[in-house]
């Protein structure tokens, strides 16, 4: 017989696990929460309050921090108060991703033409010997699609981390956060 059957309600550890199951289906994102807008004909970038951003003024003044949105036309940044018609240029900024992305553009890059170079060099120290070089020939293969994939994510990470100009191909505003689909 079930230990379960025999008591009529449920034990706490059971409510416990269960609670803690329905808590992780149940998301607070339904609640409408402003966010900027950044959009172009084809793609759209939401910077969500709290996020780090870089930002440039019509007077020529740059500066970066966590961005808060007040309401519809003003957003403050390092407790400094900025209509958003006064924003030339704004994007997200991580910290420490142009290191990331530099570091890991040079470690693809180097490691891609030291492969290269030692394809040129291979003076085989047994040329009598039967062997197949295609394990090898397969393996500089992997290594150099590793190396431009790492060189590829480093440039990824600093395109992503790129100011957007919303006076020519942007355009910003500050809308409802979208519901997920």
């Amino acid at each position: 017989m079930c230990v379960m059957a025999k008591t009529k309600y449920m034990s706490p550890i059971y409510k416990t696990l269960v609670l803690a199951i329905l808590l992780t289906f149940f998301t607070v994102d339904n609640f409408a929460q402003k966010v900027v807008e950044l959009s172009t004909a084809k793609r759209n970038v939401l910077i969500l309050p709290g996020k780090r951003v870089k930002y440039k003024l019509r007077d020529g003044s740059e500066d970066a921090g966590k961005i808060k949105i007040i309401d519809d036309s003003l957003v403050s940044v390092n407790d400094k108060t900025i209509k958003i018609d006064d924003i030339v240029e704004i994007g997200k900024k991580s910290r420490g991703s142009n290191f990331i992305g530099i570091f890991l553009t040079g470690l693809g890059g180097l490691t891609a033409i030291a492969i290269v170079q030692n394809l040129g060099d291979q003076n085989d120290p047994c040329p009598s010997c039967q062997q197949n070089s295609s394990t090898t020939d397969d393996s500089v293969g992997v290594a150099l699609v590793g190396s431009l994939a790492l060189a590829g994510i480093g440039v990824t990470i600093l395109a992503t981390n790129t100011t957007k100009n919303v006076t020519s191909k942007w355009t910003i505003r500050i809308i409802d956060k979208p519901a997920k689909n």
